[in-house]
């Protein structure tokens, strides 16, 4: 089941404790029974938010292609993750992701093999998306 913070909700002591007695309370594994996954919303830092999804005990949902300008995907290479759930949002895209961009989630992928992991594309070109990262992933040429 994934719960999307709202854009305003920021990284304030109040809004993690408000989080954490939602998740504590109201979307709890016994009650769901389910794999429960986070979107933060607004200006949440990557390391911070898996940091917090871990204590939740959910997953952490987030774009592997939002990154500062010249930061390399490895940057996430380091995070302390039980799953990984990769949403490929790159706000303003109205095209399919190019190439580097996929190699970039590939190897993303490729570095966590060992963990459950979901891609999810949100974009006008979704399909043509994940086909060609399956394509990529195949090692299949056009």
């Amino acid at each position: 089941m994934v719960f999307r913070s709202d854009e305003s909700f920021s990284t304030s002591a109040a809004n993690r404790d408000a989080l954490k007695k939602f998740f504590a309370e109201v979307a709890n594994d016994e009650t769901l029974g389910v794999e429960r996954v986070w979107i933060p919303g607004g200006l949440w830092e990557v390391r911070s938010a898996a940091k917090l999804a871990s204590e939740l005990n959910v997953t952490l949902a987030f774009d592997p292609l939002v990154r500062e300008p010249g930061e390399p995907a490895e940057i996430f290479h380091d995070l302390d993750l039980s799953a990984l759930y990769l949403r490929v949002e790159s706000a303003g895209r109205a095209r399919a992701i190019r190439n580097e961009q996929l190699e970039d989630i590939a190897m993303l992928l490729e570095h966590y093999e060992a963990l459950s992991a979901v891609v999810s594309f949100a974009s006008p070109e979704r399909w043509q998306d994940a086909r060609n990262l399956m394509k990529l992933l195949r090692g299949e040429n056009d």
